[in-house]
């Protein structure tokens, strides 16, 4: 979490300063945005949106295959 904070300023609120907090709000939330479904993470070399739609459908596969075994 430290690093995603450290990232946020770094990357994003230095170089795009506010000139209130209301804007400082709406570029936070766009870069948390940008950051979680488009930014490709160096960690898991991918994005974390595509991994957890990823995990959702194996998931909803298992409980689809599941259930046509207990029918």
């Amino acid at each position: 979490m430290e690093r995603f904070w450290k990232t946020l300023k770094h990357q994003y609120i230095y170089l795009n300063p506010a000139n209130d907090g209301l804007e400082l709000h709406g570029n936070i939330k766009f870069y948390i945005g940008y950051y979680n479904t488009e930014k490709v993470h160096r960690t898991i070399n991918a994005i974390p949106s595509e991994i957890y739609k990823e995990s959702i459908r194996k998931q909803q596969q298992i409980l689809t295959n599941n259930q046509a075994i207990v029918v």
